[in-house]
């Protein structure tokens, strides 16, 4: 393999159109999730496997960002399962399918904020993280606290 540094730098005209990228996106959203819908300039609303509608608030302009992003991430990877030139659209899909997959309860959006996606319990920025699944009760003490849904003790 070569060495990644002597790659050349990877610039927008490398990665395909911002509406090639869309399509690919919306058609990838569509056959992963139950649902996608292009509910408005920027805002597509996915149906996740609970039924559950996340709004991710994206461009397709901002799409090819984080894609271009990526691929300088795929052009400088080495190693065994290095990714390589032209995965920056896998790389992509890859982080925004775990910030649909890993919210908290509460976070319907998927938001762009400082160049990465974060899930988030408004459409607003910056993005707010939800407060996950967690239920309270009573210690010996009379004082509530913190208990995850396996049953697990927040209390500090």
């Amino acid at each position: 393999m070569s060495d990644p540094s002597s790659r050349p730098p990877v610039t927008g005209p490398d990665v395909p159109g911002a509406d090639d990228l869309w399509r690919v996106l919306v058609d990838s959203l569509g056959r992963d999730y139950a649902g996608v819908d292009h509910v408005g300039p920027g805002r597509l609303e996915v149906i996740d496997e609970d039924g559950e509608i996340v709004t991710i608030h994206l461009t397709p302009q901002q799409w090819r960002s984080l894609v271009i992003s990526a691929e300088h991430i795929a052009v400088t990877d080495s190693g065994e399962d290095a990714w390589g030139p032209g995965d920056g659209p896998s790389i992509a899909y890859g982080d925004l399918e775990e910030q649909i997959d890993s919210r908290q309860d509460g976070e319907l959006h998927v938001v762009l904020h400082g160049g990465s996606l974060h899930p988030s319990v408004r459409a607003e920025l910056p993005p707010v993280r939800g407060a996950g699944p967690l239920d309270a009760t009573l210690d010996e003490d009379g004082d509530w606290y913190a208990v995850a849904p396996d049953g697990t003790d927040a209390h500090p």
